[in-house]
Parts: C-alpha cells; sequence; structure tokens
C-alpha cells in the first residue's frame, strides 16, 4: 500500500514547513519511503518567469491568463508526478492548494487522480491566521506577493 497525502491551505499558512517536519517521522512511523513534491517547487519559477514575460508581474496567479494557460497544467503535473511515485511504491506528500478541485469535488477522484485502488488518499487542512500569512510572504517573497494573499483571501 501507498499513501498520496495532500498538505492543503491558503497561501503562506505553511504547508510545505508542516509537510517537511511530517515527512521523516511517517516514513519511521510506516516503514514505507515518502517524497515531497511541492507544486511551487515544481512549477514556481517557471510560472514566474511567464508571468513576468507575459504581463509584467511575477507574482500574477489570479489573472484569466495564469487560470486559463498555466493553472492547470501545473496541477496536472504534480499529480503525474505524484502517480509516477506511487507506481514505484515511493508514497507522496503532495503541498499544494488544490482550491478549484476541493470545489469540484476531486481531490479524492480516482479517476481524475489515475491512481490505482490501493493508494490510499488523505488530506492535511493547514491553517494560521490571516495576519501571520502575510507577514510570511512579504519576508519570502516581497510586497506583490503579499498584495497576491489580499487578493486571494477575499
Amino acid at each position: 500500500m501507498t499513501y498520496l497525502v495532500f498538505f492543503r491551505g491558503h497561501v503562506g499558512t505553511g504547508k510545505t514547513t508542516v509537510a517537511r517536519q511530517m515527512l521523516n517521522p511517517m516514513m519511521q512511523a510506516s516503514g514505507l519511503p515518502f517524497c515531497l513534491l511541492d507544486k511551487d517547487t515544481l512549477y514556481g519559477r517557471t510560472a514566474a518567469a511567464t508571468m513576468q514575460a507575459l504581463t509584467g508581474d511575477p507574482h500574477d496567479r489570479d489573472s484569466p491568463l495564469f487560470l486559463q494557460h498555466l493553472r492547470d497544467p501545473e496541477y496536472r503535473g504534480l499529480v503525474d508526478t505524484a502517480r509516477d511515485n506511487l507506481a514505484l511504491g515511493v508514497s507522496v506528500l503532495a503541498v499544494a492548494p488544490l482550491s478549484r478541485e476541493v470545489r469540484e469535488r476531486r481531490r479524492f477522484d480516482r479517476e481524475w487522480l489515475r491512481v490505482r485502488s490501493d493508494v490510499e488518499i488523505r488530506v492535511v487542512w493547514i491553517a494560521t491566521h490571516e495576519d501571520v500569512a502575510r507577514k510570511r510572504l512579504a519576508a519570502r517573497d516581497g510586497c506583490a506577493a503579499a498584495r497576491h494573499a489580499d487578493r486571494a483571501a477575499a
């Protein structure tokens, strides 16, 4: 059996930090190999460079351009990479907001995920106070990312 564990939450809540902290304890407790797949690590630089070239704003993740042309391929790539690891017997901690997928009830949809029936799917929701998330974003990415968090929270 392998596990696909999604770490979800709004931007700046600490999804990646918590997933990293959980990786070794989960491997030790289960005796299984795990990998960490973070959507921002996998695709963040590419998305930022693309949006900088197209809109002048590397933090733009809300425009129709991003949402219609880049968002879904990022998520599909994350899920495809997770599935490849699961097929090799490696459990996955996947870090991404997955907001649309939750609204569309796809996070447990094995057909959409294209994972076998022996894969255990779990979701961990990470939350923090809005002011904490804003401070984290400002420290991490500067003011433009904090403005993005304001738009995402609205």
